[in-house]
């Protein structure tokens, strides 16, 4: 039988294992989701600004024209 196992030297990255409690892990991830939906709608509420802006700027440029 052959196998494909390399050397481990320096150069090699080496895994880690952490452990650590489940509660932990699901608080960060409550947190991060939190923040992420408040950069989502912080971008949705900018993207409405200027998309409305964008539309008074063309309505005006009409009636000058």
């Amino acid at each position: 039988m052959k196998s494909d196992v390399r050397e481990i030297g320096k150069d090699s990255p080496q895994l880690r294992v952490v452990q650590a409690s489940e509660e932990a892990a699901a608080e960060d991830l409550q947190v991060d989701l939190e923040k992420e939906r408040k950069t989502l709608a912080e971008q949705a509420e900018a993207e409405e600004f200027w998309a409305g802006r964008n539309l008074a700027g063309r309505n005006s440029a009409r009636r000058a024209a």
